[in-house]
C-alpha cells in the first residue's frame, strides 16, 4: 500500500512510521512464507536510516537491518529459517509499534505546548 510520501533530506519519524506501516502490511499479507515476506520488508527498509528514528529506536532499526543483512550468503540469497524469519518479523512489528507510540507522544506534547501558549 503506497503512502505517497517521498523521502526528504531531513530525518522524519513520520515518514519512517509510514514505511514501517508498509513493512507490517508486507509481513502480514505479502506472498510467500515468513522468510520471503521478511526479505520483501527489508527492501522497503532500505529507504530509511537510523536518523529517521528517535534515540534508542534508531539503534534498534540498525540492529534489525544489520542482523538481516548479516544472513546474506556469498553466492546470493539469505540463510534464514522460517522460525528466524518470524523472529525478524516480530522485531519489525515491535519497532513499528514503538515508533508509532513515540510519534503519538511527541504530537501530544507539541499540541499541549501550542494550547498552553494561547
Amino acid at each position: 500500500m503506497p503512502t505517497g510520501l517521498t523521502r526528504g533530506a531531513d530525518p522524519d519519524p513520520i515518514y519512517a512510521q509510514a514505511k514501517l506501516r508498509e513493512v507490517v502490511r508486507t509481513l502480514a499479507t505479502g506472498p510467500g512464507n515468513a522468510v520471503d515476506r521478511v526479505l520483501a520488508a527489508r527492501r522497503i527498509l532500505w529507504r530509511l536510516n537510523s536518523q529517521d528514528f528517535p534515540g534508542e529506536l534508531g539503534r534498534a532499526f540498525t540492529a534489525i537491518t544489520a542482523d538481516i543483512d548479516g544472513r546474506k550468503k556469498p553466492g546470493g540469497g539469505y540463510q534464514m529459517t522460517p522460525k528466524t524469519g518470524a523472529k525478524f518479523a516480530g522485531r519489525m512489528l515491535d519497532l513499528w509499534y514503538e515508533l508509532a507510540e513515540a510519534n503519538r507522544r511527541n504530537l501530544a506534547a507539541r499540541s499541549e505546548r501550542l494550547l498552553s501558549n494561547q
